[in-house]
């Protein structure tokens, strides 16, 4: 059965996003393979490429939000159950699209913080 990664689009101060990030997270902790309390950060700025310990991953995922391009999650086990059916394909277009994504939700994200009326004059 494919694992659901839907909450990754959502935005992060839903509850959907909250629940997917500590199910992301105890996932990848029952797939460790040695007893090391680190994984990989799959957050935007870490982007895979540092291990943290468990709660500094949450706080990355939750305050900078999961990297949208990380669908199959290969450095967290995802392989080696063969957990999901979705198909990791790199085309560059599908790179331009995932870059305009993470725009468009980091103007959802500063439209959440500071909400603004609309602008006639503008």
């Amino acid at each position: 059965m494919p694992i659901d990664k839907s909450w990754m689009r959502s935005g992060r101060s839903t509850h959907e996003y909250f629940t997917g990030v500590a199910n992301f997270i105890d996932y990848a902790y029952k797939h460790l393979k040695y007893d090391d309390m680190k994984i990989y950060c799959p957050c935007i700025k870490c982007s895979n490429r540092d291990r943290r310990v468990r709660d500094e991953v949450h706080q990355h995922l939750l305050f900078k939000g999961i990297r949208l391009d990380y669908t199959r999650w290969y450095l967290h086990g995802e392989d080696e159950d063969n957990d999901s059916d979705e198909s990791d394909s790199s085309s560059s277009n599908g790179n331009e699209v995932d870059n305009l994504e993470s725009i468009d939700d980091m103007h959802g994200l500063i439209e959440e913080v500071f909400p603004q009326e609309p602008n006639r004059d503008a």
